[in-house]
């Protein structure tokens, strides 16, 4: 009997045993299976937002870019999320640093606007023509990339502002209409125009997605790159190329001004055309010019220069001065270019003119060089005989395999020895203009070169973190959800 009841016992032990363990495994399963699910839920739920929202997005291109009239789009069914307009959220601004000497000028300064879809911690938003992700315990990422582009020094930056209206949660669509016209912020109708002159370009975008935008700046552009958490800002900068195609000739003392130099010989074509003090005339009563630069040690001359008055078809002599501090190399040719007479202003007269292709084929002579064959520098220590050009022998195909080697008498093209000169000082080269007083003429005279009637052409190779031209639109729509 005892045997029996024991095995009752156990048996009824065991049942409620198994009925405890079902119970704590269905609660277990209730309380922590009901988060995964809805875990899933949510992840489902962002990924179908992100699909919706970068189909509004290439909608809205096709609005903004004039392409279409209007657009609609279905969001679908946010399950745990609301899709809203938030036409006050971001703001970029576009501003032209040290534009002219110690100001800037504005270019563009707007709110950007957002579409966007609000789901417990996630936040996805349309905004500059761009798809964002945002999550409330930081960080951000780019779902799809703005309507941004930088190629070739040219920054293209058609800027998309939202307005609108609408909150919806659960099903919803987008109705996406123009705002107003698109127009062309930069280049404008004045002289603020391309290409791109003197200081930088930044780009400035203040949203909650600002890292998104930190990093789509660093993988899209060569620019310098900065975050300000504090004010949630991204910004990213271009310098300018400097002088770059036609140029008016600078005034005495000041800069032809050569940025983002590439590497071994940067200049495709420098030619400077130079007008007499009185540009109606025939004669320059003397003439004595240089630009120079300088860059640590470095010094860089290259002089034009007559004996006496130059007319129609007199000789014009071209010396190039260059030292590294220790010894110096010189060039000089006595009838390197020519004044020439032309019709320049269309009153029937001849009208004297000197045009000099610095990156031409005249040939120079490797020799000493004088002092009253410069303007700028002395001539205080010894000319370097032998010299090797081989400092761009991975770019330029005679500076390589040991170089090319020059005696005194040894001859070869000016542009052959502008460039390399003009090399050696870049990337980032100020060609400063000095108009001096003119063989015979009284030393405190202004000169013998009017600088409003003389020019010139650049044309560089050039690479970095520069900008040439650039172009600002502003392309608003409008969007409803309903």
């Amino acid at each position: 009997m005892d045997g029996t009841r024991d095995r009752s016992q156990s048996e009824t032990l065991g049942v409620v045993l198994l009925l405890g363990i079902t119970i704590l495994s269905v609660t277990a399963l209730a309380t922590f299976g009901s988060g995964a699910i809805s875990g899933i839920q949510h992840t489902v739920d962002v990924q179908s937002s992100e699909h919706a929202l970068s189909q509004l997005d290439s909608r809205a291109s096709l609005v903004a870019f004039g392409e279409s009239n209007s657009q609609s789009v279905s969001l679908g069914r946010g399950r745990q999320g609301t899709y809203s307009v938030a036409p006050d959220t971001g703001r970029i601004r576009v501003t032209h640093v040290n534009y002219t000497e110690g100001e800037s000028r504005e270019i563009y300064n707007d709110t950007l606007g957002t579409i966007q879809y609000e789901s417990g911690p996630t936040t996805i938003a349309y905004q500059g023509g761009g798809v964002w992700r945002s999550e409330s315990t930081g960080g951000s990422t780019m779902i799809s990339t703005p309507e941004m582009h930088y190629r070739g020094m040219t920054l293209t930056l058609p800027i998309i502002g939202v307005s609108g209206t609408g909150s919806v949660a659960g099903s919803a669509s987008a109705d996406i209409a123009v705002e107003n016209e698109s127009r062309t912020v930069y280049p404008d109708n004045s002289s603020y125009t391309n290409p791109v002159q003197n200081g930088t370009i930044q780009v400035a975008v203040q949203i909650e997605f600002y890292r998104a935008w930190a990093n789509y700046f660093e993988s899209r552009t060569d620019g310098t790159v900065s975050t300000y958490h504090e004010n949630e800002t991204a910004v990213f900068e271009l310098v300018s190329t400097g002088t770059y195609g036609d140029f008016d000739m600078p005034m005495d003392e000041e800069p032809i001004e050569l940025r983002a130099l590439g590497g071994g010989h940067p200049l495709s074509e420098l030619t400077i055309t130079i007008a007499p003090d009185q540009p109606d005339s025939q004669v320059f009563t003397g003439f004595d010019w240089s630009m120079y630069a300088e860059s640590g040690n470095q010094q860089f001359e290259i002089h034009l220069a007559t004996n006496g008055q130059a007319s129609c078809d007199d000789d014009v002599s071209a010396t190039v001065f260059y030292t590294n501090g220790s010894e110096y190399q010189g060039w000089h040719d006595e009838d390197a270019f020519q004044v020439e007479c032309s019709d320049v202003n269309g009153d029937e007269e001849n009208e004297a003119r000197l045009t000099a292709n610095l990156t031409g084929t005249t040939r120079m002579t490797y020799t000493t060089v004088k002092n009253n064959e410069l303007l700028v520098y002395d001539v205080d220590n010894d000319l370097a005989d032998p010299i090797t050009f081989d400092e761009h022998a991975d770019t330029v195909e005679w500076e390589s395999d040991g170089g090319t080697t020059f005696e005194v008498d040894d001859t070869t093209t000016i542009g052959n020895v502008t460039n390399h000169y003009v090399g050696l000082l870049g990337p980032n080269v100020d060609l400063t203009v000095k108009d001096g007083p003119g063989e015979g003429s009284d030393e405190s005279s202004e000169g013998n070169v009017n600088e409003d009637a003389s020019g010139g052409y650049v044309i560089t190779d050039r690479s970095g973190q520069y900008v040439t031209y650039l172009h600002v639109s502003e392309n608003n729509v409008t969007v409803h959800l309903e």
